[in-house]
């Protein structure tokens, strides 16, 4: 897959990565860290139980047919909410 990046002038070099790159490399480098932390709705997750939630919102799209290279667009508030569990 080729990447497709266009920025202005920076300062800061880009990670020449993808998102779910980047997650995988955190979670690769600190899974028991705390990556989630929602206090007035007592959600607690590390970086791998938050990868793990990331999976399972990627199953449900990819089952409502949204897959990789398909534009789509979510307006959500920017805090958990529903079926998330804490720890």
């Amino acid at each position: 897959m080729t990447l497709s990046i266009a920025a202005g002038p920076t300062g800061t070099p880009l990670l020449e990565q993808t998102i779910g790159a980047n997650l995988e490399a955190t979670v690769d480098r600190f899974p028991d860290r705390e990556a989630l932390v929602v206090v007035h709705q007592g959600v607690r997750q590390t970086w791998a139980e938050f990868d793990a939630t990331i999976n399972e919102v990627a199953k449900g799209l990819m089952g409502i047919g949204i897959h990789a290279g398909t534009g789509w667009a979510c307006g959500a508030p920017t805090l958990p909410s529903g079926p998330i569990s804490s720890t």
